[in-house]
């Protein structure tokens, strides 16, 4: 029942993180995001969340525990187990692979549509960032790049991570995820 925003912001204070495997949106729990396969963006390093864990201990259809780790469960149950989509059973506790907390230096550009069809497509145009998102309004013939790389600069006095703590209201995510499909 961890939620990710719980885990993001107790691994942020021990100056730990998941690297770039986040999605822009935290009110899901930890193991729903994994058993979904939910990930972040990033064109250079792993971004999705259920490459992140090492073990799990999940309760099977049986009622029975089991614990199945990396390094020791078949590959093919390993892959099942990290992308279930709650279909073999609860996860009851998980570890994860955690990487260093580190910065980025993110800028935000706005496009025309037309290179998103030039070769290489929207890869070719996050080819550079660590962290790399395209969002695409077809409507408007627009899109606008987020690409951040990462940075030893110091962070900006009063600056936040707004990613994971957008501007919708408690409640109003299917609301503000609605509007963006209609723009």
């Amino acid at each position: 029942g961890v939620k990710l925003v719980e885990l993001t912001e107790w691994l942020h204070d021990r100056g730990w993180s998941l690297g770039y495997a986040l999605m822009g949106y935290n009110g899901v729990s930890l193991a729903g995001a994994i058993g979904t396969g939910s990930h972040g963006s990033s064109p250079k390093h792993s971004a999705v969340l259920s490459s992140k864990v090492v073990s799990l201990d999940v309760i099977g259809a049986d009622g029975q525990l089991q614990s199945y780790s990396a390094g020791t469960t078949d590959p093919d149950v390993w892959k099942s187990l990290t992308t279930h989509a709650g279909m073999l059973g609860f996860v009851v506790n998980l570890r994860l692979r955690l990487e260093p907390q580190f910065k980025l230096k993110v800028k935000v550009t706005y496009h025309n549509e037309s290179s998103l069809f030039d070769e290489g497509g929207a890869l070719e145009e996050v080819r550079e960032c660590d962290y790399g998102q395209i969002n695409w309004w077809p409507s408007t013939g627009k899109y606008f790049k987020t690409c951040g790389k990462v940075t030893t600069k110091s962070v900006h006095r009063g600056a936040q991570n707004v990613l994971l703590d957008p501007f919708t209201f408690e409640g109003s995510a299917p609301l503000a995820r609605n509007l963006f499909q209609v723009a």
